[in-house]
């Protein structure tokens, strides 16, 4: 199942080879769950990635809901809890995007402000400074920020902080020298312009349950979660 995962995982996403890896995983045994739980976990992720690819929110928590239940008799399913996390966050689709208020910002006036905002289209990205992957999708973020934001949208980026990081994985920073390094990295060296909201306390993290970052949300002029 692994294998054939490797080998069509980027069709899969595309339901071109997506039916086979199904079958093979609704096919295994819950020891062969319990002894390749990655494999089952990223089959079925990848399921729901697809049907919400092609605007079928309900048929994503259908398949979510198949995975937690091939994994409710393997009495250890590491993986469970990230399909808990997954489904969670798949239910807000489609529905009202939750307010979310930070009074910290790093390159805007500081004071209480919304991240969401009625009648923009926002895009808002959850990331770190220690996440490789948080630094490229800034990047990216304001290429596509550069793009549309003639034409309506919001970008915000809220970044987790406090936590005293600092360069080359240092730890144990006062707030003032992790304050200092966030604008060093993203106003500096990124030459981000979007607002950037500074999250001390995972508040985020406690309304929205990011669970992996980056994390992106799209909500569109309505406030609802697309």
């Amino acid at each position: 199942l692994y294998q054939t995962y490797l080998k069509h995982g980027i069709a899969a996403r595309q339901q071109l080879h997506l039916a086979r890896a199904i079958d093979a995983a609704r096919a295994m045994t819950a020891k062969q769950r319990a002894e390749a739980p990655l494999a089952y976990y990223l089959v079925m992720e990848a399921a729901a990635e697809a049907d919400l690819y092609h605007g079928d929110a309900a048929a994503a928590l259908t398949r979510i809901d198949e995975g937690i239940r091939g994994f409710s008799d393997t009495l250890e399913a590491p993986w469970l809890p990230w399909l808990r996390d997954l489904r969670q966050r798949y239910a807000g689709i489609e529905k009202p995007a939750l307010p979310l208020m930070f009074d910290q910002w790093l390159n805007v006036s500081s004071g209480p402000r919304q991240v969401v905002s009625p009648g923009h289209v926002t895009l808002v990205m959850f990331g770190a400074i220690g996440c490789r992957g948080s630094r490229l999708g800034t990047s990216v973020l304001q290429q596509f920020y550069d793009q549309y934001r003639s034409k309506g949208l919001r970008v915000v980026f809220v970044v987790f902080a406090g936590r005293g990081e600092g360069p080359y994985g240092a730890r144990g920073l006062s707030w003032d020298k992790e304050l200092a390094y966030h604008r060093e990295v993203w106003l500096k060296e990124k030459g981000l312009t979007y607002p950037i909201a500074l999250d001390r306390k995972l508040v985020s993290d406690s309304i929205y349950d990011i669970g992996t970052i980056p994390m992106y949300y799209l909500i569109d002029r309505s406030g609802i979660v697309r």
